[in-house]
């Protein structure tokens, strides 16, 4: 739009839906080098490890289902009490296919303390090999006992 004094005159920018385009990207990829230097630090605070997968079949009339039990052990590695921890893990098959987003919430987690996370997935079509999954971070947030913060950031968050 143009202003033209006692009217308004509409006029057509090429290439806009373009600019934006590329205004986004930028933005993703600002906020993607963001969150790998926030995984990183997250993993020098705590370490994920043990991850198993316990599987049970089960039957209906025409499909089999299978319930798959994960339990995912956390460690405090650092020298700071966490007061909270929030977590989203992506737990995928060796072809890369996503299985399950597994959320974690943890209040008041010491130096050197471990603890269990279960989560079960009741129905599921697919039978799944422990030894083939791999378990990776996908957001996370801390806040620690003393009062400072560990952010995930999203897009265009400052604006």
């Amino acid at each position: 739009m143009r202003d033209k004094g006692s009217y308004w005159q509409l006029f057509d920018v090429s290439g806009v839906l373009d600019y934006q385009r590329e205004l986004n990207s930028m933005e993703q990829r600002r906020v993607d080098r963001l969150n790998e230097a926030v995984k990183s630090d997250f993993l020098k605070h705590v370490q994920i490890s043990k991850v198993k997968v316990h599987t049970t079949p089960a039957y209906s009339y025409t499909t089999r289902w299978y319930s798959h039990l994960y339990e995912i052990e956390f460690e405090n590695i650092s020298d700071k009490e966490i007061a909270q921890m929030t977590c989203s893990l992506l737990v995928r098959d060796e072809q890369g296919t996503l299985l399950e987003v597994v959320n974690v919430s943890k209040s008041t987690f010491r130096p050197g303390q471990k603890f269990i996370h279960r989560y079960e997935d009741v129905l599921s079509t697919k039978q799944i090999d422990p030894a083939d999954i791999t378990v990776t971070v996908n957001q996370v947030d801390l806040e620690f006992a003393h009062g400072t913060e560990l952010r995930w950031h999203e897009p265009w968050e400052a604006i």
